[in-house]
């Protein structure tokens, strides 16, 4: 592996005849139209180039520099050419669980492979275990795992010669150096490549040693120091013919995922200059809810959400005004409640004399409802008798009833001395009797019966059910 020092005086010490560098920080002025060769559904979108058509089921699209780079001599086994390259690019899934296919950088010495193929082929190969009959080499930035390829994930970089079963791959990802010198660590940072974000990648190709490096990075990202991806093999000189196009290529099926190349740099007479990152656009999910927003989309929403929010609570504070105006009325004395008798009582005060018709001050149940014992605030000590109203019944009519019984006076039987009515449920105000009912101690089987004597006394008790 080259250090970056001794690669700039190599590519110095080995300029082709022919010399090429240039760079396009974006794709939108004309000149950028004028130097790229587009082919099949390729197309360039100011300020970036797209490979695919998101309206074709089968797409591919390949983006080539018009002219072809010398890369050995005629008749010679041996690749004289090296050169530098970087690029910027975003590839993004229209559905997120959707298989994935990426894009690759691509050495041909033709800008249409013959038999190609869409898909997981990247639109340069005809099959899997057919080699491309043209000299091809490709640098894959591969986001789907296809295990016929035997790819390790689907999120890998790997290097495919004039086959699509790349001979080595890595993981996607950079590592992150701590220290300096050689006592620097390397820490290996997975990076998704299938989220929108853009990617920087850097490419060395050293033809004479048959080498090829690549790495990757965050855009905005200074390089890493340590190369991601490193593969020296004679046989790369195989793959290369006496001429060979570069550019990108991509290919997808029904599912969409936009590929995009937003800059590139090249060079075969020392490093590529670098690309200025800091413009370039950045592209979120189109279809299903995760575009990139603009700060009026941004303000919009947060408008909407503080509406959102003033709606639920006017609705909130509306009910539980309406629920205290229910109760507020439920506790109030109308005028045609005077010309009836006993006294009418709050809930709320019914509720406290009772400590919250505890089971404690439970006195006794039965098919009418319970009875509780209950001390008013003036200390006076009732009995509470809950009954359930039939709602059918005017609630005139029910107070008419109730008045009879208010009048009802004998010696004998217990004083009623008011009601109260929450909701469906009616509450009976008696005297309270603290040697209980009669009929107790005489129909309950009681330890010892009351002689005809007592009964005779003046004994008050419940209204029997």
């Amino acid at each position: 592996m080259f250090p970056p020092v001794l690669f700039i005086l190599f590519l110095q010490l080995t300029v082709p005849a022919s010399s090429l560098d240039f760079l396009f920080n974006s794709f939108t002025d004309t000149s950028a139209a004028a130097n790229i060769t587009l082919t099949n559904d390729a197309r360039i979108q100011p300020p970036v180039i797209r490979l695919t058509n998101d309206s074709n089921q089968f797409s591919l699209g390949r983006a080539f520099y018009p002219s072809r780079i010398p890369f050995k001599p005629s008749n010679s086994t041996n690749v004289t050419t090296s050169f530098s390259t970087q690029f910027v690019f975003s590839v993004l899934p229209d559905i997120a669980t959707s298989p994935g296919f990426g894009l690759a950088f691509v050495l041909s010495n033709t800008t249409s492979p013959p038999n190609a193929l869409a898909g997981q082929y990247f639109g340069l190969f005809s099959s899997s275990t057919t080699s491309s009959p043209a000299p091809l080499l490709a640098i894959e930035f591969d986001t789907g795992r296809n295990p016929e390829f035997n790819d390790p994930d689907s999120n890998h970089v790997g290097i495919d010669l004039n086959n699509i079963e790349s001979v080595i791959t890595q993981t996607a990802g950079y590592y992150n150096a701590t220290g300096t010198g050689n006592s620097a660590n390397f820490t290996f940072v997975p990076l998704d490549m299938r989220n929108g974000q853009n990617i920087h990648a850097w490419i060395e190709f050293n033809g004479p040693e048959n080498e090829i490096n690549v790495t990757i990075a965050p855009a905005g990202m200074a390089r890493p120091a340590r190369v991601m991806l490193s593969y020296r093999n004679p046989v790369i000189a195989n793959y290369c013919g006496t001429e060979m196009f570069v550019g990108f290529s991509a290919s997808k099926t029904q599912w969409v995922e936009a590929q995009r190349v937003l800059a590139w740099s090249f060079s075969d007479v020392g490093v590529s200059r670098n690309i200025n990152t800091t413009g370039l656009p950045v592209f979120r999910l189109e279809n299903s809810g995760s575009s990139s927003l603009s700060p009026g989309a941004i303000a919009g929403i947060a408008v909407g959400c503080v509406v959102a929010f003033l709606i639920v609570v006017c609705l909130v504070y509306w009910f539980w005004w309406k629920k205290r105006k229910e109760m507020e009325e439920e506790d109030k004395i109308e005028e045609w409640e005077m010309e009836y008798w006993p006294h009418r009582y709050s809930y709320e005060e019914l509720s406290v004399a009772t400590k919250r018709f505890s089971n404690e001050e439970l006195l006794g149940s039965g098919g009418f409802g319970k009875v509780y014992k209950a001390t008013l605030a003036n200390n006076l000590e009732v009995a509470v008798k809950c009954v359930n109203h039939d709602s059918k019944q005017g609630l005139r009519e029910f107070m008419a009833e109730i008045s009879s019984m208010g009048r009802l006076q004998h010696k004998n039987l217990v004083q009623m001395r008011g009601w109260c009515r929450k909701g469906n449920e009616l509450m009976l105000v008696y005297d309270y009797m603290p040697n209980s009912s009669l009929n107790k101690w005489i129909f309950d089987k009681p330890k010892s019966l009351v002689n005809w004597e007592a009964r005779k006394e003046f004994w008050p008790m419940w209204p029997r059910d």
